[in-house]
C-alpha cells in the first residue's frame, strides 16, 4: 500500500533465545494485543495510531460485522466453536510458553554449540524433542535418516533466521521479507495435503465482497444503494492512497450498486493478504470430488471457484488459514485486510452451502421433514479458523469465530518469531501444529460443510 510509514523505536532484546516457563493466565495467554506498544516478549509492536483505531472500526460496518477483541480465554471457553481449536491452542501454548520440545534431539550437539557461542550458557534440556524427526518434514525418502533430516532442517532454519536478521538490520522492503523469509519458512513447513500459496495478486470476487451497512442499521438489515462509502474504507479495500480516493469514490457512484467495490479492486489489482494455507485433498478423495462437482455445476463459469477469489491455483482448494504480513515500519494494521478477507470467505462458504442445501432438500416432499432440516441449517455455523498476522519477526494468530450475524476475531496468540534460532524453532513447531489441525479438524469440518457422505469420508 502507498501509505506513509512512521519509524518505530525498539529497545534491544536481551537473551533472545531464553524461553519463559511461566504458565499463561486466562486473560493474557501470550502477549498484549496489537494496539499496545510494548510486548511481553521484549519486542515492540507497531504503535496503533488513532487512525488505525478508527479504520479498524470500519470492519463493524460490513453486512456481517467483524469485531476484533482482545484475548480472554475464560470468555472463549464458553463460546460456540471453541472446541474446534482448543487442542490446537493447547499445542501452541506448549511451544510458545516454555519452548518445550521444539528442537530435534538429533541436533542437540550442533544446537548446543551454536547456542553456547551466542549466549554463553547451555540450552535448557526441555527444549529438545525426544521423538524422531517425521519423514514429512523434509521428504519421505526412506534412505534419509532422522538425524539427516534434523541436520537439514537446522541448516534451513539458520539461513532463514540469518536472512530475517539481515532484513531487519537493512530495513528491507516488505516484498523482500515476504519472498526471502516468510515464503521460505512456509514452504519448508507446508507440503503435500496442506500447501502454501502466495495470494498477494489474488483479488476478491464481486459476489463475495461484503456489502457495507447503512449507519445505524443492524447486521441483518439491507443497505441502501445510495450509501456513501467512506474514504478510510476505500483505502482499506483498494490499497489506494488518500490522494486517489476522490476518483475511486467517483467511480463507485457510477456503478449499479456503490456498496460493491469489486470493479475498483479488479482495476487496481489490489493485494488483500499475502499467503494462504490451502487444503489439498488427494485426487479421487470424496472431499475433492464433492468440491469439484459443486463448482462444475455452477452455471456462471466465472463463479466456478470454491473460495472468495477466482485465483486459478486455488480455485478448488479450500483456504484454511490466511496470512497477512507487514514490516515493523508499516502504518497499516494487518487485521483490517484479514478481517475483510475473512468476511468474504465466510460469505462465499455460506453461498456455496445454500446451493448444496437447496439441492439436498429439493426431493424432500415431507413438509415437516423440510422444516426440521431448515431449522437445523439455520443454526449451522462454519468452523472457527485461525488467521495469522506477521509483523517483522513476530508471528501471531487470531481465531475467527463465525456467529449468526457477526464474526469475532480473538487474539493475539504468539506463534513464535524469527528473531533467534530458538524462536524460529518455536515458530516452526507452532506452524506444524496448525498443519496437523488442518489435516484433521478442518478437513473433517469441510467434509461436513460440503455434505460428504460420512461413510466415504475416510477414503
Amino acid at each position: 500500500m502507498n501509505s506513509q510509514s512512521t519509524p518505530i523505536q525498539r529497545r534491544k532484546r536481551t537473551n533472545a533465545d531464553v524461553g519463559s516457563d511461566e504458565a499463561m493466565d486466562d486473560r493474557t495467554p501470550t502477549q498484549k494485543s496489537y494496539s499496545q506498544h510494548q510486548r511481553t516478549d521484549g519486542q515492540r509492536s507497531p504503535k496503533k495510531s488513532k487512525g488505525n483505531s478508527k479504520t479498524r472500526d470500519l470492519l463493524l460496518q460490513l453486512e456481517t460485522p467483524v469485531n476484533i477483541k482482545p484475548w480472554d480465554l475464560s470468555e472463549l471457553r464458553s463460546q460456540e466453536g471453541f472446541g474446534n481449536v482448543e487442542e490446537l491452542l493447547r499445542s501452541i501454548n506448549t511451544y510458545s510458553q516454555g519452548n518445550l520440545g521444539v528442537v530435534p534431539n538429533e541436533v542437540r550437539k550442533h544446537f548446543t554449540a551454536i547456542y553456547e557461542k551466542r549466549h554463553g550458557i547451555e540450552p535448557v534440556s526441555s527444549w529438545f524433542r525426544m521423538d524422531p524427526m517425521p519423514s514429512t518434514v523434509v521428504g519421505s525418502n526412506p534412505y534419509i535418516t532422522a538425524t539427516t533430516r534434523a541436520e537439514i532442517e537446522l541448516e534451513v532454519l539458520q539461513e532463514i533466521q540469518d536472512e530475517a536478521a539481515s532484513s531487519k538490520t537493512e530495513n528491507r522492503h516488505e516484498g523482500h521479507w515476504a519472498s526471502m523469509v516468510y515464503a521460505s519458512l512456509l514452504r519448508h513447513v507446508f507440503k503435500q495435503e496442506v500447501r502454501v500459496e502466495n495470494v498477494s495478486t489474488a483479488t476478491m470476487e464481486g459476489d463475495s465482497i461484503p456489502f457495507l451497512r447503512e449507519p445505524g442499521t443492524g447486521s441483518n438489515s439491507s443497505a441502501s444503494n445510495g450509501l456513501d462509502i467512506s474514504s478510510e474504507f476505500c483505502v482499506t479495500v483498494t490499497g489506494s492512497s488518500l490522494s486517489s480516493i476522490y476518483s475511486i469514490k467517483s467511480m463507485l457512484k457510477g456503478t449499479r450498486d456503490p456498496r460493491n467495490l469489486a470493479h475498483v479492486q479488479s482495476r487496481g489489482g489490489v493485494k488483500i493478504v499475502d499467503f494462504a494455507l490451502v487444503m489439498n485433498p488427494p485426487e479421487q478423495s470424496p472431499l475433492r470430488e464433492a468440491i469439484s462437482n459443486l463448482i462444475t455445476e455452477i452455471c456462471d463459469e466465472g463463479r466456478r471457484h470454491v473460495n472468495q477469489t477466482a485465483y486459478q491455483p486455488i480455485k478448488d482448494n479450500v483456504i484454511a488459514v490466511s496470512i497477512e504480513a507487514k514490516t515493523e515500519l508499516s502504518a497499516v494494521d494487518p487485521l483490517l485486510q484479514l478481517g475483510l478477507w475473512t468476511a468474504a470467505w465466510h460469505k462465499r462458504m455460506r453461498a456455496l452451502r445454500r446451493e448444496l442445501f437447496a439441492a439436498h432438500t429439493a426431493g424432500i416432499h415431507d413438509e415437516g421433514r423440510r422444516l426440521m432440516l431448515c431449522e437445523e441449517e439455520r443454526r449451522k455455523r462454519l468452523i472457527t479458523v485461525p488467521v495469522v498476522t506477521v509483523v517483522g519477526h513476530q508471528w501471531d494468530m487470531y481465531f475467527a469465530f463465525f456467529g449468526a450475524h457477526s464474526i469475532t476475531m480473538h487474539g493475539p496468540v504468539k506463534l513464535g518469531c524469527t528473531g533467534s534460532l530458538l524462536d524460529t524453532y518455536v515458530l516452526v513447531a507452532s506452524l506444524r501444529a496448525i498443519q496437523g489441525w488442518i489435516q484433521k479438524t478442518f478437513k473433517k469440518a469441510m467434509e461436513d460443510w460440503f455434505m460428504v457422505d460420512p461413510s466415504t469420508a475416510q477414503i
